[in-house]
């Protein structure tokens, strides 16, 4: 979020080149190392987005946080935006809390196992992203035998 920061109050002293650097720098930044919570964190991220609009990451905290301020639509949007501009996102997140914002919120249940099923083809040794899979799958009504067939095939002990 420093980066961030940084970008944020560059372009509000009209350094807009400085902003710029530190956007690149802020989205090349390691992720799942910051959980932005504070109100004032949505303008400094949607700043980062008007400045550099493929920062997938940027995408990715505000959606977190904007859902975390039970704002759902702009945190779907968010979330819609970062999977959009990175399918194969690092930390896996932003498909997994796309598809449960939708559940929670949307009730769009083919999107909703679509968006998860995508989080979980990223890494199938998440056995989070799996367990949460076949809670949808559940919920959805899939058959017990076929949501036992995908834990037998991801959870066999080698």
């Amino acid at each position: 979020m420093v980066f961030y920061y940084k970008c944020w109050y560059a372009a509000k002293t009209g350094d807009a080149e400085t902003a710029k650097q530190y956007a690149a720098q802020a989205a090349a930044s390691p992720t799942g190392i910051c959980f932005p919570n504070k109100v004032e964190e949505i303008l400094i991220l949607q700043n980062a987005v008007t400045i550099n609009p493929a920062d997938a990451m940027a995408y990715y905290y505000l959606g977190n946080l904007w859902y975390d301020k039970r704002q759902y639509s702009e945190a779907i949007y968010c979330w819609e935006r970062s999977v959009a501009l990175d399918k194969s996102f690092p930390d896996r997140r932003p498909p997994a809390n796309l598809s449960l914002g939708l559940l929670q919120q949307a009730k769009r249940e083919r999107k909703v196992v679509a968006e998860m099923e995508q989080a979980f083809a990223l890494d199938t040794t998440d056995a989070r992203v799996l367990m949460e899979l076949d809670q949808l799958y559940k919920i959805s009504g899939r058959p017990f035998e076929e949501r036992l067939e995908l834990l037998d095939k991801y959870l066999t002990l080698k």
